[in-house]
C-alpha cells in the first residue's frame, strides 16, 4: 500500500504569489479587469434614472434600452467569437472600445428619448467584449493554476465592484448626472487601453495548445 502523500499547507497569499509568478502579467490583467468591473458597477443604478429624469424617456424606451442591449449581444456573439479566434483577443477589444465609448456619448447627448434605443444597442457591444476577455483570461496562466486564478479574479472583481455604486452616487450628486457615464469613458481610454498594451496577446498560446 502506498504511503500517504504529505502536502505542504498552502495559504491564499501563497496561492496569489504563485499565480502572479507563473502567470503572464497576471497583476496587470487583474487591474485591467477590476477597473472594468468598478465602472460597470457604477453605471447601472443610474442608467435608467438618467434616461427618465434627464432625457424624459418613458417606460417603452426604458425597457427598449435593455432589449436593444440583449439584441446586440445575441446577434453578434457568435461572429465575434470567430473573429476573436482569427485576429486575436486584444484586437477585438480595440475594435469594440470605440463602439462602447460612442454608446455613452449618444446616451448623454441624445437629443430625444428615441436616440437612447440606439445607445442601448451599442451598449450591448460592451458585453460582447467579454468574448475576448473570457478567451484570454485562462490563457495567461498555466493550466494547473486556472482554478486559483479564477478564484483570485472573483475576489478582486468583487472588491472592485463594491464601491462602484456609492462612487456613482457621489458623482451624480456632486459633479452632475452625465459624469457618471463620462468618467467610465475616460477610464477606458486612459487607463484600461494603455494597460492592455502591456499584456501580450495570447492567441498564439491557444494555437500551440491545440
Amino acid at each position: 500500500e502506498r504511503a500517504p502523500r504529505k502536502t505542504k499547507a498552502i495559504t491564499p497569499i501563497e496561492d496569489c504569489r504563485e499565480v502572479s509568478r507563473r502567470g503572464t502579467e497576471a497583476r496587470r490583467w487583474l487591474l485591467f479587469l477590476a477597473t472594468n468591473y468598478f465602472t460597470m458597477a457604477m453605471k447601472p443604478p443610474f442608467r435608467y434614472p438618467y434616461a427618465q429624469e434627464v432625457k424624459g424617456a418613458g417606460p417603452f424606451v426604458i425597457g427598449g434600452i435593455t432589449t436593444a442591449m440583449i439584441l446586440a449581444e445575441a446577434l453578434f456573439a457568435a461572429p465575434l467569437g470567430r473573429v476573436t479566434d482569427r485576429i486575436g483577443r486584444k484586437k477585438v477589444f480595440y475594435l469594440l472600445t470605440p463602439v462602447y465609448c460612442l454608446s455613452y456619448i449618444i446616451f448623454v447627448l441624445a437629443p430625444s428619448p428615441e436616440w437612447l434605443l440606439l445607445a442601448g444597442f451599442l451598449m450591448g457591444f460592451r458585453m460582447l467584449s467579454y468574448v475576448a476577455y473570457g478567451a484570454m483570461t485562462p490563457e495567461l496562466v498555466p493550466r494547473d493554476c486556472i482554478g486559483r486564478w479564477r478564484g483570485l479574479i472573483g475576489l478582486s472583481l468583487g472588491l472592485a465592484s463594491i464601491p462602484g455604486p456609492i462612487v456613482g452616487g457621489w458623482i451624480w450628486e456632486n459633479l452632475g448626472p452625465m459624469w457618471v457615464f463620462i468618467i467610465p469613458i475616460l477610464v477606458e481610454l486612459f487607463i484600461r487601453m494603455p494597460l492592455l498594451t502591456t499584456v501580450p496577446e495570447t492567441l498564439h498560446n491557444s494555437r500551440m495548445d491545440a
